[in-house]
């Protein structure tokens, strides 16, 4: 469990990020900075006050690809471009303001990007933020989303009590529309619509998912072939001071101190002036970088943007080019010809 204090927030001097942006751009490295106003430092960097689990990883079952299929990996990739069907929902930008709550705001669009993807584009939701926020008792720390939770607990309960639909934004839309945006304290739950003009129950608005499974970790092509196969994914990422101030290019940590883990959704990849990278959207708004997307430095595990990738489906049967090596160490989706052989093959490997 990682956990930072607000106090950071209240020691850091605000005028030190117009020289952080400075310095920065003085470099003339691969990512470009901007001054940001007072009020959006701030907000950004609160909803970073909080607490991030890192260990739930540990527990979950982890999916493989064979390795037959990775040249078919292409030097660019964007989820949007992939499945036109669904590029708008892929494409939303959340916006988490100063709950911290970026658990809730990214697992809620990687669910709605695989609802869509998997469906051919037929199903079109926005699962609930908020429902994720304030009704999840296993997800929220301490009993409150917005000081932190945990993305594999967003994952149970979409499998065993269903997620119901919502607004990515302040739009009045779905089921359970987004409210927890400028508080530090989220909402009781509430098991119904709070959108009085929505025309389903609750119950009858719940969406279901059957499988939860973490990608091998630091493996840059299993999480390639993952998002190539399936869709975004959640990501875990060290935030650094400088991070509020990009603007464009390929993000590498210039300036500053940790801040605090962030969830995150990685949606491609490509190159840039030499430079490969993952394709990120963040929950800070459409202010923030490309649009709400960032560029990230890709394959050097670069703050740990690599080593905590998290995903789900809505069917939960695996293809026969992948299967799944629990947290006890058995193997699901192989037959018993292939379990022999990847046994035998682990045994020459490491001997």
């Amino acid at each position: 469990m990682t956990i930072v204090s607000s106090h950071l927030v209240a020691s850091l001097n605000i005028s030190q990020f117009d020289v952080f942006a400075q310095e920065i751009n003085n470099m003339h490295g691969s990512w470009t900075a901007r001054p940001l106003s007072e009020e959006t430092i701030l907000e950004i960097l609160k909803s970073l006050s909080g607490h991030f689990d890192i260990t739930e990883e540990e527990e979950l079952s982890t999916l493989n690809h064979r390795s037959a299929h990775f040249q078919d990996i292409p030097e660019f990739f964007d989820a949007r471009e992939n499945w036109p069907q669904c590029r708008d929902i892929i494409g939303t930008i959340t916006r988490q303001g100063s709950c911290g709550s970026c658990w809730a705001h990214t697992s809620a669009r990687v669910i709605s990007d695989r609802i869509c993807i998997e469906s051919k584009g037929a199903t079109k939701v926005n699962v609930s933020v908020e429902d994720l926020l304030t009704c999840c008792n296993k997800c929220a720390f301490q009993g409150n989303g917005c000081i932190g939770g945990k993305i594999g607990k967003v994952y149970e309960y979409w499998m065993t009590d269903g997620v119901v639909t919502g607004s990515p934004d302040s739009e009045n839309a779905g089921c359970k529309p987004l409210t927890s945006v400028f508080t530090k304290v989220a909402p009781a739950c509430q098991e119904e619509c709070t959108n009085s003009q929505y025309e389903k129950d609750y119950d009858e608005d719940k969406h279901y998912g059957q499988l939860h499974y973490q990608v091998k970790q630091k493996d840059v092509r299993q999480i390639q072939i993952e998002i190539m196969r399936h869709g975004p994914v959640n990501a875990r990422m060290d935030v650094m001071e400088d991070l509020p101030l990009y603007v464009e290019g390929v993000y590498r940590y210039s300036r500053g101190k940790l801040v605090n883990p962030h969830g995150v959704r990685i949606l491609g990849w490509g190159v840039e002036n030499g430079t490969s990278y993952w394709l990120v959207a963040n929950s800070w708004g459409t202010e923030f970088g490309l649009n709400g997307f960032l560029k990230i430095v890709k394959g050097e595990n670069h703050l740990k943007i690599e080593s905590a990738i998290q995903a789900g489906r809505v069917n939960g049967k695996l293809s026969a080019r992948e299967f799944l090596i629990t947290a006890t160490g058995g193997v699901e989706g192989v037959s018993s010809l292939l379990l022999l052989y990847f046994v035998v093959l682990m045994v020459v490997v490491f001997t």
